[in-house]
């Protein structure tokens, strides 16, 4: 082995462990046009290898050469990493370009033709992109102005041209737009043709004119009433007036309030009963004359005397060549001297007049004088007509202001001041427990009071009578008002209360009540305040509990605007605390009977029928009771006055001397069932009909022998509905095989869904109930149909059993049987079939052969009548007494019992004998009642 030994070798390992960087130079913020962006890596190991990217937000693919130009337009994603020689790559980093070429889009919002200053402009701009940086706005020959708000305000009144743009981030300027608003600050102008004064009436039209937008709406209010739109109005009420009246143009721009100080003269002809002549004086009748007449006279002791109560007062007459001097005072004062004559005639002349008098009552006195002026050639007088603003007046009355010390005012009444009021002022009440007594001697009292569109309906009593309703309300103010009286009464102490109720008109727009004065024929008394009052709750009031089927109508003379009505099986529980209740119901043609019972006692009856319709009658009271708790029941009986075309029954409202109370629900009314119930059984021939004003649209009825109809219920009371008319007869009813009992369904009209049979108080167990036909009817009737619609049961109804199989009545005009002997045919109504057959020959019979198991002989039974032989095929004699006292009409004399089912013949033989006490021994054949048949 040499041991030579080879040189030592380098050799160098390099590592990397670091991966590449890579960053980008894309801008942060929007750009308007085509960017670049370029990617720059680097490694200080290995080296790069590549540089990757993708621009569709997915995993980078693409090989980075050169800068990436971005042009389309929105967001761009880029997504990069580098790659270095060894494989190490980079995270993947994020980059958005974002470009906007596209203007925003800008709008005005579209104003009306004409708007009010200030009028806000709402610019609207949008950019989907970039966003929208400011919108631009100018004026006609003014600058340009930046908005931030996207509102410009305009004041100007006039055309205003708006031109405007909007710019988005990156500058990109919108094409710009422009609108034109009309702007309109000033209100409109309204002028009136209101006079100083009119005659009877007064018709004022009021025009506005606005020369931008245009008038819209004028309103007026007549005395400080409620606005009124319209552009003319008419009052006739006489005194002074202040119409107040603006316009509202087509934007809204209200004008200031204007008014109008005018007077209406009351027009009063020289017949009014309130002008007092003395002396002689003559009517001459000239259509030149107001009203085609006028008084005169020519003696100087001519005297015309009057009073009124008013502001102004102007005689109108005739002056001419033969017209003398008059004498007038007014008020006792010092006299004026009025000439009357005129060269020619001058008709309807003003003769003399007063104005700007004190709003109370004034005397005037004309008198003739004798005198004249030298050119007249007579001295006559004349009275035309009157004109006056106010009223005349009895001058018999006497005035009571309503401060009087006489008057009995409860508390909260208010005195209200204006000069429009007599003597200047009124007191008002609004409220439970307000009215005021008034007690007069004397024959008659004028109750004055304002009328206006605030005010409600006044509850009047006069001697504890029939409550009468004042309606207080108009459109307008209507002063002084004479809104009840009361004249020709006995000269006696009189007692007048006045209250509140809390109703008012549709409407109105409050419930207050007035007193303005008190005229009275005779003297006021001094009276107590008003105590107790009547409280009234209205039908409404959810404190009055109702149960069953009433139903609520609107109209305007109900108190309150309204009432509820009752029909089948409805009730009402009023529950009050107090000493007095009135029930309110409206009276009419088609109500009918309801049935009230107070705290449990015995029930009352209250007809509410009236030929006419009767609006807030006190219909049924109570007074004088324990101020304690009390509860009314109000029911719905279906029965009727006679004359009535229904049954309905209505609450209307609750008047209570004490407070309403919640009231418990009353007990569940009677239960309906209709006559196509399963649980009813029908034997014999039925028809049904359909109506719509029968109880659930259908009853059911029957002109047949064998018809009958049996009802099971468990229960204490069932009543029986029914259709009468005409046509209809009479039914026999027989309840848990008791004594039969009838009743009548004829009627002169139909009459709909009526209560024709009732059975109250039975023990709450099963019972049956038989309808029967009969064959009978009244004299009236042009038929005998029987007819059920409904039953009614205070309990429950229950399956009924098939009935056996019942009688049908065979009348004696039958062709089967057979009479031997002399017999002569009677008719009378009340005899089954209207007629029977009589005989009073000894030994007269008659043979009734028949098949069935039961014969019953029907027959009228009298003074007159003997002793007839009975047999059945043949066997035993039985003897039957005819005799009665009185008549006892389709009366079973005798019966079969039960015989085998077959062929059977019956004989019934006159004998000549009778009991001791009747007047004849005659025989009846009325009808048989046979199960089977002849």
């Amino acid at each position: 082995m040499a041991g030579n030994i080879e040189s030592t070798k380098t050799a160098t390992v390099r590592i990397d462990y670091t991966a590449p960087t890579v960053t980008d130079d894309a801008p942060a913020v929007w750009h308007s046009s085509p960017t670049l962006v370029r990617l720059a890596a680097e490694d200080s190991g290995s080296g790069l290898a590549s540089v990757l990217y993708s621009t569709d937000g997915s995993q980078p693919t693409l090989s980075y050469t050169d800068a990436l130009v971005l042009s389309s337009e929105g967001t761009v994603t880029i997504r990069y990493r580098a790659v270095d020689k060894v494989g190490r790559q980079s995270s993947i980093k994020e980059t958005t370009v974002r470009i906007d070429a596209t203007p925003p889009v800008v709008v005005a919002a579209t104003p009306p033709s004409w708007v009010k200053a200030p009028y806000a402009l709402i610019l609207s701009a949008s950019d989907t992109l970039s966003g929208v940086s400011q919108i631009l706005y100018g004026m006609e020959g003014a600058s340009p102005s930046i908005s931030t708000s996207g509102t410009v305000t305009l004041s100007a009144e006039g055309a205003n041209l708006v031109r405007f743009a909007a710019v988005d981030y990156v500058g990109n300027l919108s094409p710009s737009g422009q609108t034109t608003v009309n702007v309109d600050s000033t209100p409109p102008t309204t002028s009136c043709n209101a006079l100083a004064s009119y005659v009877g009436s007064a018709t004022i039209s009021l025009s506005a004119t606005d020369a931008l937008s245009g008038a819209a709406t004028t309103s007026y209010r007549l005395d400080n009433s409620t606005w009124t739109v319209g552009a003319s109005m008419t009052t006739t009420v006489s005194g002074p007036h202040v119409l107040e009246f603006r316009s509202t143009d087509a934007v809204g721009n209200v004008e200031s309030v204007h008014s109008a100080n005018f007077d209406v003269r009351g027009h009063t002809e020289e017949t009014d009963p309130f002008i007092f002549y003395g002396g002689t004086w003559s009517s001459v009748e000239d259509s030149r004359l107001s009203g085609g007449a006028h008084m005169r006279s020519s003696t100087p002791t001519a005297v015309a005397r009057f009073t009124f109560a008013g502001t102004s007062i102007q005689w109108t007459a005739i002056k001419s060549s033969s017209y003398g001097i008059a004498k007038v005072t007014i008020d006792g004062g010092a006299p004026d001297y009025v000439d009357l004559f005129a060269s020619a005639p001058q008709w309807k002349a003003t003769a003399w007049g007063k104005s700007g008098l004190s709003n109370a009552v004034h005397s005037v006195v004309i008198e003739g004088t004798g005198t004249k002026n030298p050119a007249s050639s007579g001295t006559a007088l004349s009275i035309d007509a009157l004109d006056l603003v106010g009223r005349m007046i009895d001058p018999s009355l006497s005035r009571y202001q309503e401060d009087s010390s006489l008057l009995g005012y409860t508390a909260g009444w208010t005195t209200v001041s204006d000069s429009n009021l007599s003597g200047g002022s009124h007191r008002r009440a609004s409220g439970i427990d307000t009215g005021v007594n008034i007690i007069f001697e004397g024959t008659g009292l004028d109750w004055i009071a304002l009328k206006s569109n605030s005010y409600g309906i006044a509850k009047v009593t006069l001697d504890g009578g029939t409550a009468e309703y004042v309606d207080l309300y108009a459109a307008s103010p209507e002063w002084k008002n004479k809104v009840w009286s009361k004249t020709g009464l006995q000269h006696r102490v009189h007692n007048v209360k006045i209250e509140w109720t809390g109703t008012k008109n549709v409407s109105s727009s409050g419930t207050q009540i007035g007193l303005d004065a008190l005229d009275v024929s005779g003297v006021l008394v001094a009276a107590s305040p008003l105590t107790p009052l009547m409280v009234r709750s209205e039908e409404s009031d959810t404190r009055i509990a109702y149960v069953g089927a009433w139903s609520s109508t609107a109209y305007s003379s109900l108190s309150g605007g309204s009432h509820t009505k009752a029909d089948v099986g409805a009730a009402a529980n009023i529950a009050f605390t107090g000493t007095a209740i009135d029930l309110i119901s409206l009276k009419s043609s088609s109500y009918g009977i309801m049935k009230v019972t107070l705290d449990g006692g015995t029930s009352e009856l209250v007809d509410l029928y009236s030929s006419v319709a009767l609006w807030k009658q006190k219909v049924w009271s109570k007074s004088g009771l324990a101020n304690s708790a009390h509860t009314v029941r109000v029911e719905w009986t279906g029965t009727k006055n006679a004359a009535a075309s229904g049954s309905a029954a209505a609450i209307d409202a609750v008047d209570v001397n004490g407070a309403l109370a919640q009231a418990s629900a009353p007990p569940a009314p009677m239960v309906r069932y209709e006559q196509d119930n399963p649980y009813l059984w029908y034997g014999g021939s039925w028809d049904e009909v359909s109506w719509p004003t029968l109880s659930g649209g259908t009853h059911i009825k029957s002109d047949g022998g064998t018809s009958r109809v049996a009802i099971n219920f468990t229960g204490r009371a069932i009543d029986l509905c029914a259709m009468k008319s005409t046509g209809y007869g009479i039914a026999r009813v027989i309840l848990d095989g008791g004594t039969p009992e009838t009743f009548d369904l004829y009627a002169s009209s139909t009459l709909w869904k009526q209560k024709v049979w009732s059975k109250a108080g039975l023990t709450n167990t099963a019972h049956t109930l038989v309808v029967e036909w009969t064959g009978m009817k009244n004299p009236s009737s042009s038929g005998t149909y029987i007819s059920l619609d409904a039953i009614d049961i205070d309990g429950t109804l229950s399956a009924a059993q098939p009935l056996t199989p019942s009688a049908v009545r065979f009348e004696e005009t039958a062709t089967a049987p057979v009479f031997v002997g002399t017999w002569a045919a009677s008719q009378y109504a009340s005899l089954s079939g209207g007629s029977h057959k009589k005989t009073t020959e000894p030994g007269a019979k008659i043979t009734v052969p028949f098949t069935g198991t039961t014969i019953t002989w029907v027959a009228l039974k009298s003074s007159s009548y003997g002793i007839a032989r009975v047999t059945i095929d043949g066997g035993i004699s039985e003897y039957v007494d005819l005799y009665s006292s009185s008549p006892l009409w389709q009366t079973p004399v005798w019966s079969s019992g039960a015989l085998q089912s077959g062929p059977h013949t019956l004989e019934i033989e006159c004998t000549g004998d009778k009991n001791p006490a009747a007047s004849d021994t005659a025989l009846s054949i009325d009808a048989f009642d046979i199960v089977g048949t002849l």
